[in-house]
């Protein structure tokens, strides 16, 4: 089971999984992560990498608060808890240096703003199944171009 590897790639979106063994993921990675990165429509003309910056914040202006409850405030208040799950989801990942996201550290900061929802692996299940999120690897996950866009359809308008 350990030399089993799995890879997806999405050239559009930039976005590269694989799945296998620690050593073997890591060279996979390597070689492949920068032929997808070569064709993804997140680079400009100087080959810097947009996708790794931070996502544009709530009231659409500038980059994600460093504080949680101020970027969660820009969403609307009748939200689903999976919409919910997804905002915590794509904050966490804005501040990882491996734009990756967990399921307790998105609960978390749900939690430290009273927040509570019902089964956050649940939802993150269900993020998976309508593709707004991917896993990374085993108890990691990213929001997905599908994410991002469901979540500019969740702010309040200015």
């Amino acid at each position: 089971m350990s030399d089993r590897i799995k890879v997806r790639a999405n050239r559009s979106t930039g976005e590269l999984e694989v799945e296998g063994a620690t050593q073997a993921v890591a060279e996979w990675w390597d070689r492949l992560w920068p032929e997808v990165k070569q064709f993804s429509k997140f680079h400009d003309d100087d080959g810097r990498d947009i996708a790794s910056e931070p996502v544009a914040s709530a009231a659409g202006i500038g980059q994600v608060p460093e504080i949680f409850g101020e970027h969660f405030t820009g969403f609307r208040s009748d939200i689903t808890d999976v919409d919910k799950v997804l905002v915590a989801a794509a904050f966490v990942q804005s501040a990882s240096q491996e734009r990756t996201f967990t399921t307790k550290a998105a609960n978390e900061l749900l939690l430290d703003q009273n927040i509570k929802i019902a089964n956050a692996s649940q939802n993150v299940r269900r993020l998976i199944q309508s593709k707004r999120v991917f896993v990374v690897s085993n108890g990691k996950y990213r929001v997905s171009a599908i994410g991002f866009d469901n979540l500019e359809s969740l702010k309040v308008n200015a």
